[in-house]
């Protein structure tokens, strides 16, 4: 599953653990900021997951939930970094 979210890639996968038999879930977020390419990784397994699309629903998810967070915390510090400088 490929979408993007806040001119981010998410990528997103799932495969099999072959012990448990469960779906074990991967995403891959990438982004340009300025001139410097970025990426996050996030990899579970963080639950049991008895289908690929649920595994791969759930990790979209906590990426948005990633992105989400880290654009709130990199808009406040510039918020602070420009109230210093006035």
């Amino acid at each position: 599953m490929n979408l993007y979210y806040k001119n981010r890639l998410i990528i997103v996968s799932a495969r099999v653990d072959e012990n448990t038999r469960d779906w074990v879930p991967a995403t891959d977020i990438t982004w340009e900021a300025h001139e410097s390419p970025g990426s996050h990784t996030i990899v579970g397994p963080l639950h049991s997951f008895g289908s690929w699309r649920e595994a791969e629903q759930n990790m979209s998810e906590l990426a948005r939930i990633w992105i989400d967070e880290v654009s709130d915390a990199a808009y406040t510090n510039r918020i602070r970094s420009e109230t210093r400088r006035n």
